[in-house]
C-alpha cells in the first residue's frame, strides 16, 4: 500500500507499507517500506486483545534497538507520531465506511487499469473532502 496523508497544513512524504487487514475480529498488521526514517517499522493490532491496546516496534536504529517491542494505545501519541488515522482504522472496507459518511456525500473514485508483471491490475485513488470537493462550485 501507498498511503500519503495530510496532517494540518502539512502534506506528509509518500509511505509504502505491506499491509495485511482481517475483518472478523478485525485485525492490521503493517511493515513500513519507506521512506528509510521509517523503513522495518512494524506495528499490530488485534481487536478484543492485549487490552484494546497494539503492539509497536520502532525502525531500526541505535536508540529504538534499546525500546524493543513495546504495547501502545492506538490513539495515543507515540503510536500518531506521523499519522493522521490510528491502525484501528485502516482497510479499504472503514475507509470506504469514513468516506460514505462526508458531510458532502460525495467520495469521488478515480480507477486506473495498468498492466503490472502480465497480470491485469487496478488501482484505486480515492479522495475524500470535508464540504464540497475543489472545483465543484
Amino acid at each position: 500500500m501507498i498511503k500519503q496523508e495530510r496532517i494540518g497544513d502539512e502534506l506528509q512524504p509518500e509511505q509504502k507499507v505491506f499491509l495485511k487487514v482481517r475483518h472478523k475480529p478485525f485485525s492490521a498488521y503493517m511493515y513500513f517500506l519507506s521512506p528509510a526514517d521509517v523503513k522495518g517499522q512494524e506495528a499490530m493490532y488485534v481487536a478484543g486483545a492485549n487490552d484494546g491496546k497494539m503492539w509497536g516496534h520502532a525502525a531500526p536504529g541505535f536508540t529504538n534497538s534499546l525500546v524493543g517491542t513495546v504495547s501502545l494505545k492506538p490513539d495515543g501519541m507515540l503510536a500518531m507520531r506521523g499519522q493522521r488515522y490510528p491502525i484501528t482504522e485502516v482497510g479499504i472496507k472503514n475507509l470506504v465506511r469514513r468516506a460514505s459518511g462526508s458531510r458532502s456525500g460525495r467520495c469521488p473514485i478515480w480507477r486506473m487499469q495498468c498492466l503490472l508483471s502480465g497480470r491485469q491490475n487496478q488501482r484505486a485513488r480515492m479522495s475524500v473532502y470535508r464540504g464540497d470537493p475543489p472545483g465543484s462550485s
